[in-house]
């Protein structure tokens, strides 16, 4: 069995919806680097997922991949870049792979969430930080960690989108 260590998470093609609704605003009179996220305390991300290891030119997708965890310090200002959410149950299943069928996929540690940048209308620069897991397959297991970026629309409707 090949085993590979890489340390990047990338091109996470992610379609997750949030059960608790979480709004994220800029606070009154606050500096232009920080944001201020409502909801909570609880809080669970839901839905089917693609992952992409680029160096192993390597995809698999989990028709389920649930993160439940709470929001940190609801109702305060934080820069952004600092977490707002740590998720430490990670559950998954239905995981495939076009390049190797059946795909297990282990959760490693708590997982985090934070803004990153300037909302536009309902849109923020966000990541999933902090991601790692094991990955095994027919003939092949490895270990990904990183940080999964893209954008968090908190209209109605919420959602984490890839970039």
């Amino acid at each position: 069995m090949k085993k590979l260590t890489t340390t990047l998470l990338a091109g996470a093609a992610v379609a997750l919806v949030i059960a608790t609704l979480v709004a994220v605003s800029p606070p009154a009179r606050a500096a232009a680097n920080t944001y201020t996220p409502h909801g909570g305390p609880g809080i669970t991300l839901g839905g089917e997922l693609t992952f992409t290891v680029e160096e192993a030119n390597f995809r698999f997708t989990c028709q389920q991949f649930d993160l439940t965890g709470i929001l940190l310090g609801p109702g305060d200002s934080r820069p952004f870049g600092t977490p707002t959410t740590t998720w430490d149950q990670i559950a998954t299943s239905g995981c495939s792979s076009p390049q190797g069928g059946d795909v297990t996929v282990n959760p490693i540690g708590a997982w985090a969430f934070t803004i990153t940048g300037p909302e536009i209308g309902s849109v923020s620069p966000a990541a999933i930080t902090d991601a790692s897991m094991f990955v095994g397959t027919s003939g092949c297991s490895f270990n990904v960690a990183g940080d999964i970026t893209g954008t968090f629309d908190d209209s109605p409707w919420v959602s984490f989108r890839d970039l």
